[in-house]
């Protein structure tokens, strides 16, 4: 981008963020039988139902957050192990605390 913004857009396999997502840092991969992504992610719970019927379709960029009691945000650490020549993804550890 030209303008000095530093913004990012990030994707995942069949996945892509819009480009207003708040900066995320690159995953850092690592070469091993395959790659190894290192993420760090902070989520939080929303007011958006999922259990929508089939074929519905949900635009989370427009989700809000929840509110009050059900409010709850973590931050997760995630390891992830992608081998691309055999189509395959594997998550090897997940940790997440309450902020």
């Amino acid at each position: 981008m030209g303008d000095g913004s530093k913004r990012r857009e990030v994707r995942g396999p069949g996945q892509r963020l819009s480009p207003g997502t708040p900066d995320l840092p690159p995953p850092l991969p690592q070469l091993v039988a395959g790659i190894k992504y290192y993420l760090t992610v902070e989520m939080g719970s929303t007011a958006c139902r999922k259990n929508a019927v089939a074929g519905d379709h949900i635009d989370l960029t427009t989700c809000p957050l929840a509110g009050g009691v059900q409010q709850e945000k973590l931050s997760c650490d995630f390891e992830i192990l992608m081998v691309p020549w055999q189509n395959s993804s594997q998550l090897l550890k997940h940790d997440c605390v309450t902020l």
